[in-house]
């Protein structure tokens, strides 16, 4: 069994993301034998924060921890470039401490930018 860390963004408030995300997680953890040592999550941020408290306490995690991680999932961040590029920067960090890099999109989330993006 892999082990695995998941980073996800998520709206402020629970909604439909937030459960077709858990549930996208869980089926595919079961399919392909993972388990999720840990989550972290930033949660109501802006794209224009930088900040991203969550995803800096993800590489303190990783830093700092003893567990053997295989992989990180990130879920969902395909909504905002400025997240592509923070991510890319701490990509030699992250590679350090797991074997696998794996970005879920999120279907929906991504055609609603393609669709908004028709109509402007």
């Amino acid at each position: 069994m892999k082990k695995a860390i998941l980073y996800m963004i998520r709206s402020l408030e629970p909604n439909e993301q937030f459960t077709r995300q858990e549930w996208t997680m869980n089926e595919h953890r079961k399919k392909f034998n993972i388990q999720i040592i840990k989550k972290f999550s930033d949660i109501g941020y802006p794209a224009s924060n930088l900040k991203r408290p969550a995803l800096q306490e993800m590489i303190k995690f990783m830093v700092n921890s003893n567990e053997k991680m295989d992989l990180i999932y990130f879920y969902g961040i395909e909504q905002c470039e400025k997240d592509w590029i923070r991510i890319k920067y701490l990509e030699s960090t992250i590679r350090s401490y797991v074997h696998e890099i794996v970005f879920i999109k999120d279907k929906l989330v991504e055609e609603h930018v393609i669709n908004k993006r028709e109509m402007s």
